[in-house]
């Protein structure tokens, strides 16, 4: 029957489907170790069983090659997947229906559609029901759709042998007789009519078994390929030569049917410009170009004018290869050990041990490797790009969440999540205002060429590309270039009022925050737009700067997204008050205000309104609106997308969108009625704080601060805010005993009440607890040594490297915030024991082996936490005394004496107090007069005082 099917074989005529049951490919290794074993064979998809990977979803590799994978939550021994060639992605469908079944729909043309069913059916550990069960949900499966294209193959674990008498979908041949799970088996093939396609092949026998068992000398053919039409198999047949790690073979089926020849596209490493072609390139292309003044096509002449310089200019950068010449070596001498026949078992183990040990090694080494020239070249996060070899691109987004669906259901995770996506995000952005319609009347507003030639040379160099295509680090070399042409295709746009779709668009990518993944809520939408829509966006941005800043429009309660303005001085104005609060006796109550949606939910009329409240100009204005009109949104989920529509908001990644969010919400807080309630600081009233939309109120009892709270709910609902009243809390910095009946509830629910909370990425106790920031920052520096453990550890690698990663990743999460700090003898002990346990595991050198903490300090050479984070208290506190108290309430609160009175005893550390010691004045005597302390040489006056504070606090430790 085969050879009657057989005809000339054509490349596009044939689609080759191989089935093998892995052993695992959830580790880097494994997955190395198969793909490497499969790169010399043809094929067109891998059906994999035992994959032993968690979850449902995608994984496209840097190989070319696409994962698919269906399992269990949690570690599993199961596990089943398809590896395809990443071209063929947008035109499958891929079905998660258990850790058992997966299915995949390929479209190959409007009439021809193939189903591939891949399964790993129950052992025989487990009981004749299970098998029962296993065959049941896979009958439901093969019934939900039709069938003219159907195979169904894998790991069934059964031995089905030869045809008896009346089977006709049973073939003549097999490699041994039928078994028990054999006899249902092919009970469920003539059932449901279908071919088990390997009997009707004839084969060697050697050549048919496909699983043996070395222990008991067991060879089996037991991993099958079904179909339901012989017409289009052409062979059924076992790979001799590949061998993937497994106690299986792999198993190729070869269907005649036409296909489009598959395509794989490695990744080419990393893309590098020469600034020199570039430029002579872009210009010589631009004196080519002729703008016509029609907006759309100048806009597409534009874009492709730079892409194809950037193509012209640009070049590959290999990375090292993951694997080894002296792996590919053992691969081969496995291949000719053939499973460990001819009783050479032992050393065909011993081998395989061999091949994962030296697939580790190679992955190992070339981490360090790239991880190495990053660091080298100040390009941290680019060599993390270059080590992520498998990104998933399947968010596992539902829109109900489940714990896993049933083998029954027809279960398409990207629909669903295209579903899911589209119904969030179109009751997100909806508005009681509908569509932002186009402004009316003329746009007075013209940029120059040295206003677009000073953005771009302002150009970031990382951004990914949107809708364009056109990469922002091509911009600053050819700024002077573009800087003319560009400024005439921007004023001929506002001229016009005609704005090209793709330039407003935005790629919308969905960054997962925390909590449940399935829940679309738990993602942050950011904006992948145009990179000539940034550059218009930040032309418009500097010109409302400018006025906003010339003007005051930001009061300094407001301290997000502006410049010399940061989180630490809203944290150090928290911390101070209460520090003076809790010493001197006096009740201050802070309501920590969280928004739903913050930036996704600003109303647009508001914007409006609140833009010409402020004086801004009215050409800006429209021209913002004009944007915004033409937005588009949609998220890339797979290959698909799913738009929606926006009609409210601004969009996160657009430059122009801070300080549009911070005028709407400022002019919201203008709104609330404060009436005298708050703080009173020297005479001045501090009623809220406010960095972007984290919104601190201040209040001096819980009356004041519920109707504080209350008015904001108002104010903040007209311009579309509404407060997220579950992660909303309230605290209250309160000497002795507390009121336990003390509750706010705020439109029917009730705030909670709270003796810590992490503000700006602080942990704010009451009273204050300097140590469990402390933890808390080690714990942070920890997490990132494990991030870069393997490099950190690398006995090859140069001590000069591993000082500049500690510097640049591990001291910066170490120390956020230490300007803010209050030093006593613990703090540093758990600073520098923290510290020395870091250095200890750089050089691989344990606790008991009793060397000298000053020997390893000369062998590492990193930088003193302790004595850092004193010299940056003392340069910030120099900073803010130089501060008027008119531009920066930390300088009020600094300067603030309570009107209480101080308990009886020793009063407790004071933020001041150390810096007063180097100048031997005492703290509590300083008062206002603390900006003396900082007269002279800044820099110098920093370093002696982290050397004798730091002296001060480790006096009794003699090894460093």
């Amino acid at each position: 029957m085969a050879s009657a099917d057989r005809m000339p074989k054509h490349s596009t005529d044939f689609f080759q489907i191989a089935t093998v049951n892995v052993r695992s490919i959830a580790t880097p290794e494994r997955l190395a170790e198969f793909e490497t074993s499969v790169e010399k064979i043809k094929f067109d998809i891998i059906g994999l069983s035992e994959t032993r990977m968690s979850g449902a979803g995608r994984t496209d590799l840097r190989s070319g090659y696409s994962l698919y994978y269906s399992g269990s939550d949690g570690r599993t021994s199961r596990g089943v997947g398809f590896y395809v060639p990443s071209s063929l992605n947008r035109n499958i469908k891929c079905y998660f229906h258990s850790e058992r079944i997966i299915e995949l729909v390929l479209t190959k043309s409007p009439r021809t559609c193939l189903r591939i069913i891949q399964v790993h059916a129950p052992h025989s550990d487990y009981e004749d029901s299970d098998y029962e069960d296993f065959l049941d949900d896979l009958a439901t499966i093969i019934d939900s759709r039709g069938n003219k294209h159907l195979v169904v193959l894998g790991d069934f674990n059964a031995s089905v042998g030869s045809a008896r008498a009346n089977e006709r979908y049973i073939g003549p041949n097999a490699a041994e007789s039928r078994n028990h799970r054999g006899v249902m088996l092919a009970a469920f093939c003539e059932e449901r009519r279908l071919y088990l396609a390997n009997t009707f092949f004839q084969k060697r026998k050697k050549s048919r078994w496909t699983w043996q068992n070395n222990a008991l000398g067991l060879k089996k053919e037991i991993d099958y390929v079904i179909v339901q039409n012989m017409r289009g198999l052409t062979d059924v047949g076992v790979l001799v030569s590949i061998n993937v790690g497994s106690d299986h073979r792999l198993v190729r089926c070869t269907l005649r049917l036409r296909s489009t020849r598959r395509l794989v596209r490695p990744h080419r490493g990393t893309m590098s410009i020469n600034d020199e072609l570039l430029i002579s390139t872009t210009h010589e292309l631009v004196n080519k170009m002729v703008l016509t003044g029609d907006v759309r096509k100048d806009y597409s002449s534009i874009t492709n004018l730079i892409n194809d310089a950037t193509e012209r200019a640009s070049f590959y950068e290999p990375l090292p290869p993951r694997i080894s010449q002296n792996t590919r070596e053992l691969l081969r001498q496995r291949r000719q050990l053939r499973h460990g026949t001819d009783s050479r078992n032992v050393e065909y183990a011993e081998l395989c041990k061999l091949i994962r040990r030296s697939f580790k090694e190679d992955l190992y080494r070339r981490h360090v490797e790239i991880l190495q020239k990053a660091i080298q070249s100040c390009r941290i996060r680019l060599g993390q790009e270059e080590l992520t070899y498998a990104r998933r691109s399947l968010p596992p987004i539902r829109n109900t969440p489940t714990c896993f669906h049933n083998s029954s259901a027809s279960h398409d995770p990207v629909s669903d999540a295209i579903k899911a996506v589209q119904t969030f995000y179109n009751n997100l952005y909806r508005s009681s205002y509908g569509c932002q319609k186009p402004p009316s009347g003329q746009i007075e507003v013209r940029f120059t060429p040295e206003e677009v030639g000073n953005v771009l040379r302002s150009c970031k160099t990382r951004p990914k590309p949107g809708a364009d295509g056109v990469r922002s680090a091509v911009m600053r070399p050819i700024s002077n270039i573009l800087a003319e042409p560009l400024c005439q295709f921007f004023n001929s746009m506002i001229k016009e009022k005609t704005v090209p779709e793709d330039l407003a668009f935005a790629h919308t990518v969905l960054l997962y925050k925390s909590g449940d993944p399935a829940n679309i809520a738990n993602y942050r939408p950011i904006s992948l737009l145009s990179t000539l829509y940034k550059v218009l966006t930040k032309l418009i941005t500097r010109r409302l700067e400018e006025y906003a800043c010339r003007n005051a429009i930001l009061p300094p309660e407001q301290a997000g997204f502006r410049r010399n303005f940061s989180t630490v001085d809203h944290i150090q104005t928290i911390t101070t008050l209460l520090e003076k609060s809790y010493e001197f006796n006096v009740s201050i109550y802070f309501m920590f205000i969280d928004f739903k949606k913050a930036f996704d939910s600003v109303e647009l009329p508001a914007l409006w309104d609140a833009m010409e409240s402020f004086g801004f100009d009215q050409g800006l204005i429209k021209l913002a609106q004009l944007l915004y009109a033409n937005g588009r949104a949609a998220a890339r989920i797979g290959d698909d997308w799913a738009e929606f529509q926006v009609e409210r908001g601004v969009r996160q990644g657009d430059s122009l969108s801070p300080l549009l969010f911070n005028v709407v919400l400022q002019y919201g807080l203008n709104n609330v009625p404060w009436q005298g309630r708050g703080l009173r600081l020297n005479g001045r009233l501090l009623s809220y704080l406010a960095y972007a939309d984290d919104v601190v109120l201040i209040a001096n009892n819980v009356t004041e601060l519920t109707e504080m709270a209350t008015a904001l709910s108002d104010s903040a609902s007209s311009i579309g805010l509404e407060i997220n009243f579950a992660k909303t809390k309230w605290l209250h910095n309160q000497r002795g005993s507390r009121n336990s009946e003390e509750q706010i509830v705020l439109c029917g629910e009730i705030i909670e009440k709270v003796e810590e909370f992490i503000y700006l990425g602080q942990l704010i106790s009451c009273p204050r607890n300097p140590m469990k920031e402390i933890r808390r920052r080690i714990h942070m520096g920890r997490a990132v040594y494990f991030k870069y453990r393997t490099f950190l550890r690398a006995p090859r690698v140069a001590i000069q490297l591993k000082r500049k990663l500690v510097n640049h990743c591990i001291l910066p999460a170490v120390l956020y915030g230490c300007e803010t700090w209050i030093w006593t003898k613990q703090v540093a002990a758990c600073l520098r024991s923290a510290e020395r346990r870091l250095e200890r595991a750089i050089i691989r050198v344990r606790l008991g082996d009793k060397v000298n903490s000053r020997s390893i300090r000369q062998r590492t050479g990193l930088k003193d936490w302790i004595h850092s984070a004193l010299r940056r208290k003392w340069k910030y506190a120099a900073k803010l005394s130089k501060k008027s108290p008119d531009e920066s309430w930390t300088r009020v609160a600094t300067d603030w004496t309570p009107e209480g009175k101080r308990s009886t005893g020793r009063p407790k550390m004071r933020w001041i107090d150390e810096l007063a010691k180097f100048k031997g004045c005492p703290g509590k005597d300083l008062a206002c007069d603390w900006t003396k302390l900082f007269d002279g040489d800044v820099k110098k006056s920093a370093e002696l005082f982290a050397r004798k504070a730091r002296y001060s606090l480790c006096r009794c430790d003699k090894r460093v």
